[in-house]
C-alpha cells in the first residue's frame, strides 16, 4: 500500500511539473517594432513602425485651426508647435501639443513622467515620417539621463512622433509562485523517492 501511495504521488507531482509552466498565464506581451527584433515563430509585429495615431489630414482642433499629420503649426503668440503621442507607463498617456525643440524629458514632465513600473532602459521613439537616413525607430536608455541628468541618448522630437514607455516585467507574484511551486514539487518527489 505504501508503495503504491509513493508511486501515485510521483505520478502525480511529475504531471503537475510538467503541466504548470505550459498553463501559466500570459500577463506582459511584448511589442516589436519589426519582424527581425521579435522571438523566431511568433509572427508580426505588435504594430508598424510608423505610429497609427496621427489625426486625419486637415484635422481642424480648435484655436489652431487645420493641422496636416507630421506637420508643425503656431499658435497666437507665433510659438511653433507639434503634436507627440506618448503611449505606455506614463500619468498622462495620449496625443499632446509641444513646443519644436521640447526634448524627451520636457515631454515626459508633460505628461506627468514614468510610473513606478516603467521601464527607462527601452523607451522607443517611432517616427511618423522616416528621417533623412531612412530611420523610424530609436531606441532610448533613459537610466543614464535619471542617474546623471546626461540626454546626450535624447533624439530630436518630431511633429506626430510616437514615444512609448514600454512595462518594466519584472518578476509578477503569479511567476514567483509558479516558481515556488515548481521547487516545493520537486523537494517533495525527491523526498519520497528516497525514502
Amino acid at each position: 500500500m505504501k508503495k503504491a501511495l509513493k508511486t501515485l504521488a510521483i505520478g502525480i507531482l511529475t504531471m503537475q511539473m510538467l503541466t504548470l509552466p505550459v498553463m501559466m498565464p500570459v500577463s506582459h506581451a511584448q511589442v516589436f517594432d519589426s519582424p527581425s527584433s521579435a522571438a523566431p515563430g511568433f509572427g508580426p509585429p505588435a504594430f508598424p513602425a510608423a505610429p497609427l495615431a496621427a489625426p486625419p489630414s486637415g484635422t481642424e482642433f480648435p484655436s489652431y485651426g487645420a493641422v496636416q499629420p507630421g506637420s508643425y503649426f503656431t499658435d497666437d503668440l507665433g510659438n511653433i508647435l507639434m503634436y507627440v503621442n506618448v503611449w505606455g507607463e506614463v500619468g498622462d498617456p495620449g496625443h499632446h501639443v509641444i513646443r519644436e525643440g521640447a526634448d524627451l524629458a520636457t515631454v515626459l514632465s508633460i505628461v506627468g513622467g514614468p510610473t513606478g513600473d516603467a521601464n527607462l532602459k527601452k523607451v522607443r521613439v517611432n517616427r511618423f515620417m522616416p528621417d533623412e537616413d531612412g530611420q523610424r525607430s530609436y531606441l532610448i536608455d533613459l537610466r543614464k539621463y535619471e542617474r546623471e541628468g546626461d540626454p546626450a541618448g535624447f533624439v530630436d522630437l518630431k511633429p506626430n512622433d510616437t514615444i512609448i514607455i514600454p512595462e518594466d516585467e519584472g518578476l509578477d507574484v503569479g511567476t514567483v509562485a509558479t516558481i515556488a511551486g515548481l521547487v516545493v514539487s520537486i523537494v517533495t518527489l525527491v523526498t519520497i523517492s528516497t525514502d
